[in-house]
């Protein structure tokens, strides 16, 4: 069984510190965050956590004398100071193939994030199943080179209008 709790932090915040303790002394407590597995063979553990910009999973288990376990997630989402797009890898796709282009990986300021994909880069343009949406569609244009690439754009807005400059964009080559 697992309980869940969450909590949102600003960009200033570099880490959390969690303190975990069993009502029973006879009882482990263990935290694991991003840095792995941390905590002591007690009923008390103070770990300070690292945190990446967006979600952050500590996972807490306590165990008790006889074996028996209750773990505990908390969700921390660290927001970013302006928004982050980030429109992750780079795919290598078939001619004819239907292409999904993913911003979900990005950060915002706590509020919602708008999009904007928009194809930068390429011989043939594509149609964008949608250019306003946190994922977006196409299918891959037929009879290209075989070192063809098409360059995709994707920039995350915040509702105060704060956006940078897109860091990543999608290099399609077509083998």
């Amino acid at each position: 069984m697992r309980t869940a709790y969450t909590a949102m932090v600003g960009y200033e915040a570099e880490s959390v510190t969690v303190v975990a303790t069993a009502t029973r002394s006879v009882s482990d407590v263990s935290i694991e965050g991003s840095g792995g597995s941390r905590g002591a063979n007690s009923p008390v553990a103070v770990v300070q956590v690292p945190l990446m910009l967006g979600p952050n999973e500590i996972e807490i288990t306590v165990t008790a004398e006889n074996g028996t376990s209750r773990g505990y997630t908390v969700a921390v989402y660290r927001t970013a100071l302006v928004p982050v797009a980030d429109a992750g890898e780079d795919q290598v796709v078939s001619e004819g193939a239907m292409v999904t282009l993913d911003g979900s990986d990005s950060v915002g300021t706590g509020g919602q994030l708008t999009y904007r994909w928009r194809q930068i880069e390429g011989g043939r343009l594509v149609s964008l199943s949608s250019t306003s949406t946190v994922s977006t569609s196409f299918v891959a244009p037929l009879q290209l080179a075989t070192t063809a690439r098409l360059v995709f754009e994707l920039v995350a807005t915040d509702e105060r209008g704060m956006t940078v400059p897109p860091r990543r964009r999608w290099l399609l080559r077509f083998p």
